[in-house]
């Protein structure tokens, strides 16, 4: 199964294993369990690589060394799977003994750390559902104990499973998660499959046989064979069988292959490997998320980090679940609370209403951005691996409705191109909007298709920005967000001419190495300058607090429909000033029935 994971050409052998040599040497000496230090267990055992690149042949070449008297009492060792082999079928395994612990010990050392993470778990599952422990050591034939390994044709996670066999044994698969990657899941999915297997042939070396290559090609092979006794046999009987019916030599190797490494995992005292820590499995718990979950707000919300969240959590493909159906998450246990704080907000679930769109041939960010009215670095933030030209049958994050997508600007992380200050990653859309802030434009943004957005019109956008009724946005251009704006009911965007939008693709296109230049300069500017930034900031917060001190206030119930942002437009005035009048904290203070103060 190694080959068929790692499987590279002879060409190739030599560079990628001078690769793996580098890159586990990088292993630090020590497991943690803290949440601080989770990247660097992420680093330990090497999944930061989709690929694990060892190459391991089917049968190894042997180094002529004899067998010390400590390899022979390990080679020894009894198995709780009871089956005798001939001293002929034991040379075979002496091969992949040999291999691992000398040859390809350093790999072996990166075997044993990843299985700390995970081993504990595996047997537990193993021993829950009656298949023997010793199977566990099966996950270091198949990936190296690599949630995140993927083969060549398409197996994935420390299971290995192929996509037809994973939903069979109920690992959803789609394009939000890929349960093979959940290492808890696939195992009990492995249990279950091997059980099956198991009650298929009634014997452990064959049923692990068809794990690596199908019981439909066992069952004919046995059947070829004119019902071989066992594994072992049936490898002896392979001439006897004709052309796909044959057994190819990966799966021959395949068994002894997992005999040597548990005779190796049962002995790492007697062979000088380090044994595995106890107590380093990660202690985590299980929680349910709905539909549309803001995962990174999540992470952020327990003071982790998204790689390490990711780490936890590697079958999610995106950073949004999916908006239409519940989710496992795993956490620390110490990030519990948090975590279940975080998800009764209003902004836990700000893409619920959002749905898959299907890239047609011909479409763009741009031409997206445009159908569904919402700036380009909204799709790329929501769907962080698209490219400006994305192919057909691409799968994209949308949002459903006008309505879904007010909803996700009222309470989302405002996506300021340009933005480095710490200060403004807490502001939402809804705020920036009101209060007149900045947005820099983006390739594939319009006039139209911001204006929408921001809720106002393009004659609003051009006066805010004393642009000229023929003037063109660019791609860098920073724009004032027009805010305090009340659109009649009967307001419809005037339609976008295909010159136009040529004509400003073109000119943004001439203008980019120019705004690359002044970004450079701007950083570059000296520290009297933000230190004047931060004076003239100073000045304004204390002239608007004056201000709102002395404003006339109204009453006001809240009733359904109304959200803070609505409210704010409405009522010509800004969300940071009904949340400082009421004293709120956020807009999930804004509840149906609730009697507040609004600015006049």
């Amino acid at each position: 199964m190694l080959k068929k994971i790692f499987g590279l050409s002879c060409k190739n052998t030599c560079k990628y294993i001078c690769l793996f040599c580098v890159l586990f040497s990088l292993a630090a000496c020590s497991t943690k369990k803290s949440k601080e230090d989770l990247l660097d267990l992420e680093r330990k055992a090497g999944y930061n690589n989709v690929d694990d690149i060892v190459f391991v042949p089917d049968l190894p070449d042997d180094d002529e060394t004899p067998l010390s008297a400590i390899d022979k009492q390990v080679l020894g060792t009894g198995s709780e799977l009871g089956q005798p082999i001939s001293d002929e079928d034991w040379k075979d395994v002496v091969l992949h003994y040999k291999y691992f612990t000398r040859k390809k010990r350093d790999s072996f050392d990166r075997f044993i750390e990843r299985g700390e993470l995970w081993l504990p778990h595996i047997r537990k599952i193993f021993k829950d559902n009656n298949v023997p422990e010793e199977i566990a050591y099966l996950a270091i034939v198949e990936s190296g104990f690599n949630p995140t390994a993927v083969s060549r044709v398409g197996a994935t996670g420390v299971w290995q499973f192929m996509p037809y066999t994973g939903t069979k044994y109920g690992l959803t698969q789609n394009a939000w998660i890929d349960e093979r990657r959940d290492t808890y899941k696939a195992t009990k999915a492995a249990a279950a499959y091997l059980t099956k297997l198991y009650g298929d042939f009634g014997n452990w070396f064959l049923a692990i046989a068809a794990y690596n290559a199908g019981e439909g090609k066992i069952s004919r092979a046995l059947e070829g064979t004119g019902g071989a006794d066992n594994f072992f046999d049936l490898s002896r009987k392979n001439y006897m069988l004709q052309g796909k019916t044959q057994l190819k030599d990966e799966t021959k190797q395949y068994v002894p292959r997992f005999i040597a490494v548990s005779k190796i995992m049962k002995n790492l005292d007697l062979l000088g490997f380090k044994k595995p820590n106890p107590n380093a499995a990660l202690k985590t718990e299980t929680i349910e998320v709905k539909g549309g979950t803001d995962l990174v707000g999540l992470a952020k919300s327990m003071g982790m980090r998204w790689e390490d969240f990711a780490f936890l959590n590697p079958a999610f493909r995106r950073q949004i679940s999916h908006p239409r159906e519940l989710n496992t998450v795993y956490i620390l246990s110490e990030g519990k609370d948090k975590a279940l704080a975080f998800l009764e907000r209003q902004e836990s679930r700000a893409f619920a209403g959002w749905k898959d769109y299907t890239v047609k041939k011909g479409e763009s960010v741009a031409s997206l951005s445009k159908k569904f009215s919402v700036p380009v670095l909204m799709l790329k933030k929501v769907n962080p691996n698209l490219s400006d030209r994305p192919k057909a049958g691409t799968i994209v994050m949308v949002p459903s409705s006008k309505a879904a997508l007010r909803e996700t600007l009222d309470v989302t992380p405002a996506f300021e191109a340009s933005s480095k200050s710490k200060k403004d990653k807490t502001r939402t859309i809804a705020e920036i909007n009101t209060k007149g802030r900045f947005y820099t434009v983006s390739s594939g943004d319009t006039l139209y298709s911001l204006s929408r957005a921001w809720g106002t019109t393009p004659d609003l956008v051009r006066k805010a920005n004393k642009m000229r009724d023929d003037e063109l946005i660019r791609i860098g251009q920073r724009l004032v967000i027009p805010g305090d704006v009340e659109l009649p009911d009967n307001y419809e965007v005037p339609p976008v001419t295909r010159k136009k939008t040529l004509k400003s693709e073109q000119e943004s296109s001439s203008k980019t190495k120019k705004i690359e230049t002044v970004k450079k300069q701007d950083k570059q500017e000296p520290a009297v300058k933000e230190n004047k930034k931060k004076d003239k900031q100073t000045t304004n917060a204390n002239s608007e607090l004056k201000t709102n001190n002395t404003t006339k206030n109204k009453s006001y119930t809240i009733v359904k429909g109304d959200t803070l942002y609505s409210l704010a437009r409405k009522n010509k005035t800004t969300t940071d000033a009904i949340l400082k009048l009421n004293n709120f904290k956020s807009a999930n203070d804004i509840k149906i029935g609730r009697n507040i103060k609004i600015p006049q």
